[in-house]
């Protein structure tokens, strides 16, 4: 099953001239649907594909997002942030960033793997 649509994961800029990507990775999506599985909730994508520019404005460190192999998760506490760090890591996510308000997972093959990082 298929709980996202590529509508969710764009570029958030809202700048004509984003040149983002269209669509998120497929590994991204497959791996989010397992996750998502695993929670029987919905997830919130808070940020997905990011356009260069978006992405430095962002803070982000990596290419993970511009490449739409990243999103970030709405979490909405320390028992949500639990359950979503262990259904992550059950549906096979290597790359899962922590923070107050949202987890990071990531599907890059190019980055480090088996990480899991605090913001």
């Amino acid at each position: 099953m298929n709980y996202f649509s590529d509508a969710e994961f764009k570029c958030k800029c809202d700048q004509p001239d984003c040149t983002a990507l269209t669509a998120p990775s497929q590994e991204l999506v497959v791996r989010l649907n397992i996750m998502r599985s695993f929670l029987n909730r919905p997830v919130i994508i808070t940020s997905g594909i990011r356009c260069p520019r978006h992405n430095a404005e962002s803070g982000g460190q990596g290419p993970e997002h511009v490449r739409g192999e990243a999103a970030d998760l709405a979490v909405g506490g320390s028992r949500s942030r639990y359950e979503m760090v262990e259904a992550a890591r059950r549906a096979g996510f290597n790359r899962i960033g922590v923070a107050k308000t949202f987890i990071h997972v990531g599907v890059s093959q190019e980055l480090d793997t088996n990480v899991l990082w605090l913001y």
